[in-house]
């Protein structure tokens, strides 16, 4: 389950802010129009004004924050983080600077400094909830869901029929534990303003976790149509698909229940797993009068990691074949199903060869195949660019390396069996292992603060 649901939050509020406390003065024609497009999601078009505005008045403070979060959405991240610090440096008493510079620096994944960028803003304007609520999703990004409803609960102070810190209030909640008081805020905000489509997709994620699908479904079909390109709620629409199917519920329930801890503590569980996992592969080793017990539960355990690993794109491959759900994926979770169901068929086709002719490489190559679809599962998962880039590389170096141990240059390399040769062993080992590495480092990447 995602936490934070987008760190942007609403450009819209903060633009009034500016022009209804202290910023009175004359508005050029391009300021306005500037401002409009960005109120309309209108980016690069607001751009174009912004730097029009900017050739008449270079020293305009608010029109470079500005048009550096209209850079941040084109993800021009060096160029937005440029004019945020050039707006603080024209005016380094304008709290709408700092709070540029905050999102930004969040959105980039950059969280500490960004809360010591809002923080001066809080200091300078102490009476914003929006601030508030940025800065609550911040640390919702840190997994400090207590700090986040601190945060939510100032806003709300100030403004209590603030939508966004109604949400951010009621996202904490769920994360604490309290999915009642949670549901009570999520409706208090519908109350308010009955048309938010991220209202209705955190009350369907809510509903989602308390085992309601059918009411959950209808609040994802709501926001998504209030806004189509609601990510949340089409996210939310696929995980209610896929959990009609009794077995993806029960991922969902540990997905969830993973999403509440804090990135170190979820490592630590996985890692404690691992480590547990050999040892009593060691004890079973070593007592085979104990295997009646102990092999099931080795085998429980490793059916378990697998599902967990790979139940996204596995069931994303199921609903491909269902016309609604089919429509609910996106290209890349459309083509990591794909990439998931051509590399089972290779599997299924490799242990049929193994059952007719009983060869060793060919089981070899078949188990391979089958552990490789794990890494290869999580090229989609990552996001697009560098990150994607990198991971990418790393799956096709496991590829290699596991194609080339059970290819027959490893014989000539032994001089003997493959499944007896030192070399062989050694490969089989850097392959496995890579495996397990790489998920490892794709839990990392997933806990880091992304953009959305």
């Amino acid at each position: 389950m995602e936490c934070v649901s987008g760190l942007a939050g609403s450009f819209r509020n903060v633009l009034v802010f500016c022009f209804t406390e202290s910023w009175f003065r004359t508005v050029s024609a391009h300021l306005q129009r500037a401002q409009l497009l960005q109120s309309q999601s209108r980016y690069q078009q607001a751009v174009d004004e912004y730097r029009q505005h900017l050739l008449d008045e270079p020293d305009d403070a608010f029109a470079h924050a500005n048009l550096g979060l209209c850079l941040l959405q084109l993800e021009q991240y060096d160029a937005s983080q440029q004019h945020a610090e050039q707006a603080i440096g024209i005016d380094p008493e304008d709290p709408y600077g700092f709070y540029a510079l905050s999102v930004i620096l969040g959105e980039r994944g950059h969280v500490e400094p960004a809360l010591q960028a809002i923080a001066a803003a809080l200091r300078m304007a102490p009476d914003v909830a929006h601030f508030y609520y940025w800065r609550g999703t911040l640390h919702m990004s840190q997994s400090d869901w207590t700090a986040a409803l601190a945060d939510a609960e100032q806003g709300l102070a100030l403004e209590p029929e603030n939508v966004n810190c109604e949400n951010l209030r009621a996202r904490a909640l769920v994360m604490l534990g309290r999915k009642v008081d949670a549901g009570t805020s999520l409706r208090t905000a519908l109350e308010h303003d009955p048309d938010n489509p991220h209202t209705h997709a955190n009350l369907g994620w809510s509903l989602l976790e308390q085992g309601d699908t059918q009411q959950a479904m209808f609040h994802f079909r709501e926001a998504l149509r209030l806004n189509p390109n609601n990510e949340w709620a089409r996210r939310g629409i696929v995980s209610g698909l896929k959990s009609r199917n009794i077995i993806y519920r029960l991922c969902l329930k540990y997905f969830f229940a993973m999403a509440k801890l804090k990135g170190q503590t979820a490592m630590m569980i996985i890692i404690g797993g691992y480590l547990l996992f050999r040892y009593v592969g060691s004890l079973n080793a070593e007592h085979p009068e104990w295997s009646i017990v102990l092999t099931p539960l080795l085998y429980t355990y490793i059916g378990f990691v697998l599902l967990t690993w790979l139940a996204d794109p596995l069931f994303n491959l199921l609903l491909l074949l269902n016309r609604d759900g089919r429509l609910a994926l996106t290209t890349d979770e459309h083509r990591g199903a794909t990439l998931l169901g051509s590399g089972l068929l290779i599997t299924l086709l490799l242990g049929g060869l193994t059952l007719w002719t009983g060869n060793e490489l060919v089981q070899e190559a078949a188990i391979r195949m089958l552990v490789f679809q794990i890494p290869l599962s999580g090229v989609f998962r990552t996001e697009s660019g560098k990150s994607r880039l990198r991971f990418s590389l790393i799956v096709a170096a496991l590829f290699g390396v596991g194609a080339f141990g059970i290819s027959p240059a490893v014989v000539w390399w032994d001089g003997e069996a493959y499944v007896a040769g030192e070399n062989f062993v050694s490969l089989s080992r850097v392959f496995y292992y890579g495996v397990l590495a790489s998920q490892f480092l794709l839990n990392s990447m997933a806990m880091r603060p992304r953009r959305h």
